[in-house]
C-alpha cells in the first residue's frame, strides 16, 4: 500500500477534528505518513460480444504460442479505480476462439477475468472473482505484454484510453 507524506501540521489538524482515534492520530503524526483509503474495484458491466470488425490485433513475442492475439477496441476502459478492461480474443491455428472478458490492475501486475465467451456468441460470468498475477509463461503469457506495452506505464499506472487504442493500432512502435 503506497503511503501519502504530508506535514506534522497537516496530520495534526486532521487529528484534532477526530479526537476519538488520538492514538491512530498520534502515531500517524509522529512518524508523517497517512494510510490511503484501502482500494475499492468498480462495480463493471460485461460488454457486448466481440464483433471481428472491432479486434485490434497484437503480437506476442513467445514463438511457442501459434495463436493470434486481439482486443475488441469496443470494449476497452479505463476505471477510476485504475483496472483496464478488455476482451480478448484468442485464435488458434484451427480457427478455434476462446474469448475472454478481463480487468488488468496495473498497480499490483494483476488480472481478473470477470466472463467467458461461449459459443453462441454471449458471455458467461467467471466463477472466479480473484485477482491473480500476472505470469509471463506459458498461454497466459500474452497479459505480461499487454501489461507491460500497450495497458500500463512503467510506473505501474494505466495509460490513457486513447494511447491505449493508438499502442494496440500501432503496434509497431510500442517497447
Amino acid at each position: 500500500m503506497t503511503a501519502i507524506r504530508v506535514s506534522k501540521s497537516v496530520a495534526l489538524s486532521v487529528c484534532m477534528l477526530l479526537p476519538w482515534q488520538v492514538t491512530l492520530c498520534a502515531e500517524e503524526a509522529s512518524s508523517g505518513f497517512i494510510e490511503p483509503p484501502p482500494w475499492q474495484e468498480q462495480v463493471v458491466a460485461v460488454p457486448a460480444y466481440p464483433a471481428d470488425a472491432d479486434l485490434l490485433p497484437f503480437p506476442v513475442d513467445q514463438p511457442a504460442l501459434s495463436q493470434t492475439f486481439n482486443i475488441d477496441s469496443k470494449s476497452l476502459s479505463v476505471g477510476t479505480d485504475g483496472v483496464v478492461h478488455y476482451s480478448v480474443v484468442i485464435v488458434s491455428s484451427s480457427g478455434a476462439r476462446n474469448v475472454l472478458f478481463e480487468g488488468m490492475r496495473c498497480a499490483t501486475r494483476e488480472f481478473r477475468t470477470y466472463a467467458y465467451g461461449e459459443a453462441a456468441q454471449s458471455f458467461h460470468p467467471a466463477q472466479s472473482d480473484k485477482w491473480q498475477p500476472v505470469s509471463h509463461y506459458g498461454w497466459g503469457g500474452f497479459r505480461a505484454e499487454l501489461l507491460r506495452d500497450y495497458l500500463c506505464d512503467r510506473h505501474l499506472s494505466p495509460y490513457h484510453l486513447n494511447e491505449i487504442k493508438h499502442r494496440l493500432s500501432h503496434p509497431q512502435t510500442v517497447r
